[in-house]
């Protein structure tokens, strides 16, 4: 029997849908902070004002204690050494992490902290399954093993698993919930409920490792840098914005604009800080990062982040780097593929900016 339009719930017209409210609250409310233009004098008074209100749209801090890193293993992986560690960064905060060292160096090796994206952790750039075994003549997915490619390019590679993935999983929760494919979901609402936020945690552990990085023998201490992808490019972004002693970043598969990317889909809740959106875009956090090096890379086919919003950061960003007279810092790779780790440019970038000729970079 036919229904009045006005009785049903399965359909309704467009003004009692949410999203009508939603972007007129983001056209009237979001990014109240943008970066300024260089020329007027104020850019660095924003970085330094902007990095103050990260820090506390993150999260308050986290209780730190002095780090003793535990090493349990140690594995030949041919051109490599893979040692597995283990700290607490605070207290009941415990990070595992692989260190992959190359065998060709005498000395300590520039340092890059590796963070993965979405899948199984850690394992998942380092060339193993999730069961901890070597991953054979099987595809390696989108993340490409980026950290086994940076100790390939004579990297010291940093390679943390990140909180809510990996071995740092509610093993036991998740049991509870059967058919649940997102692991960082409940740690993240856990910690929203306490007013704190995931990102804010995941960057309390990135600091974390560089502070460790740069008392690792193996690690040249002022020369480290960052890459991550997908969500591990977003805490990437947000460690290398808020800490100088990331002097070249390559962020991957995210850089793009949040009403066009997160708000544009279903999202994993990881991806979200309440009150980030309503200060600055995406592109003010790649701004914090300015006129050190950056590498950014975006896939053509990428449906997550997709882009069109990717190629007018890639604008924006070399318009700043311009301004700020660093041009040749900036680097953009556009490539033909999906939501993807690409490395076409990667490695030679690091090798360009984390060189001893690359001091100059620093801010």
């Amino acid at each position: 029997m036919a229904t009045k339009p006005h009785l049903r719930a399965d359909s309704a017209s467009r003004r009692f849908q949410p999203l009508p409210f939603l972007n007129r609250l983001y056209n009237e409310e979001a990014r109240q902070r943008p970066m300024p233009n260089p020329r007027d004098g104020a850019f660095e008074q924003w970085q330094k004002e902007t990095r103050k209100l990260l820090h506390e749209i993150l999260a308050p801090e986290y209780a730190q204690q002095p780090m003793k890193p535990k090493r349990r293993e140690r594995a030949d992986c041919g051109d490599y050494w893979r040692l597995y560690y283990e700290v607490e960064t605070a207290p009941d905060l415990w990070v595992p992490f692989f260190v992959l060292t190359p065998k060709d160096h005498d000395g300590p090796a520039p340092g890059i902290l590796c963070l993965h994206g979405r899948g199984y952790g850690m394992n998942e750039i380092c060339g193993l399954l999730e069961d901890g075994n070597p991953r054979e003549g099987e595809d390696p997915g989108y993340q490409k093993d980026f950290a086994i490619q940076a100790v390939q390019a004579g990297f010291v590679a940093v390679v943390p698993d990140q909180f809510g993935f990996g071995r740092r999983r509610d093993f036991d929760f998740e049991k509870t919930i059967p058919g649940s494919s997102d692991s960082s979901q409940h740690p993240s609402m856990y910690l929203t409920h306490l007013g704190r936020t995931m990102a804010g945690l995941r960057l309390f552990d990135a600091l974390r490792m560089l502070d460790l990085m740069e008392k690792m023998e193996e690690i040249q201490s002022d020369h480290i840098g960052v890459v991550g992808i997908s969500c591990g490019g977003f805490i990437a972004s947000l460690v290398a914005g808020v800490d100088p002693r990331i002097k070249a970043a390559c962020i991957s598969g995210f850089l793009n604009e949040f009403r066009r990317s997160i708000l544009a889909m279903h999202q994993s809740v990881d991806h979200f800080v309440a009150g980030l959106g309503k200060q600055i875009e995406m592109l003010d956090l790649a701004g914090l990062i300015a006129p050190r090096p950056l590498l950014m890379e975006s896939g053509t086919r990428d449906t997550e982040f997709p882009i069109g919003a990717s190629r007018r950061i890639v604008e924006n960003l070399q318009e700043l780097y311009g301004l700020l007279g660093a041009p040749e810092r900036f680097t953009a790779d556009i490539f033909s593929g999906d939501h993807e780790f690409s490395g076409r440019q990667t490695w030679e970038f690091f090798q360009k900016w984390l060189a001893s000729e690359g001091d100059e970079a620093a801010p």
